[in-house]
C-alpha cells in the first residue's frame, strides 16, 4: 500500500498536482497555466474556424450580379402604402433587347430583422416585363431581392431598396 501511495504521489508531482488530502490531488497554478498554454492555439484555431462558418453564414448565398443585364423595378402605388402593391421588374440585355422565358422571383424583406418575408412569383405579360403583387405587411423601409434564371441558366440576384413604405 505504501508503494502506491509513493507511486500516486510522484506522478502527481510530475503533472503538476498539489496534495489536498491523503485521498485527493488537486492541480496547481504552474499545471493549469501550462494546460491553458497548451490550449491556447486550439482555441484560438476554433474561434477563428467559428468566426468563418458566421462570416460565410451570414452572406447571401448566390450573390450574383450580372453587370450586363438591366433590372428595372417599379412599385405601384408609388410611393408603396402597407398592403397589397403591383411589382414590375423589367430584364433587358447590355444592348436593351428585352430577355424573355426568365424565371423570376421576388422575396420582400424589411431592413430590420424579425419580419417575415414576403414572397411573390411574377409572370412574364409582354416581352422582358415580369409582374406579380407583392405585399408590404408593415410601414417601413424595405427591399425587394429580385431573383431571376436567364433562358441560357444564368442566374441574377439584385436588391432593390423601398424606403418609407406608408402606414394606411
Amino acid at each position: 500500500m505504501v508503494n502506491s501511495q509513493l507511486l500516486m504521489r510522484s506522478e502527481a508531482k510530475a503533472v503538476g498536482l498539489k496534495k489536498r488530502s491523503p485521498y485527493r490531488f488537486v492541480p496547481s497554478s504552474e499545471s493549469l497555466a501550462l494546460s491553458a498554454r497548451r490550449l491556447q492555439p486550439r482555441a484560438s484555431f476554433i474561434l477563428l474556424v467559428m468566426f468563418l462558418l458566421i462570416l460565410t453564414g451570414c452572406r447571401r448565398a448566390g450573390q450574383n450580379d450580372l453587370a450586363d443585364i438591366g433590372v428595372n423595378v417599379a412599385v405601384n402605388p408609388n410611393p408603396p402604402q402597407v398592403g397589397q402593391a403591383a411589382v414590375t421588374v423589367t430584364l433587358s440585355e447590355a444592348d436593351g433587347q428585352p430577355i424573355t422565358g426568365a424565371k423570376v422571383e421576388l422575396e420582400g424583406n424589411m431592413t430590420h430583422a424579425g419580419m417575415a418575408p414576403t414572397l411573390a412569383q411574377p409572370s412574364e405579360v409582354s416581352p422582358g416585363r415580369y409582374e406579380a403583387p407583392l405585399d408590404f405587411t408593415m410601414a417601413g423601409d424595405w427591399f425587394i431581392l429580385v431573383r431571376a434564371t436567364l433562358p441560357d441558366g444564368r442566374k441574377l440576384e439584385r436588391q432593390v431598396d423601398v424606403p418609407g413604405v406608408k402606414g394606411q
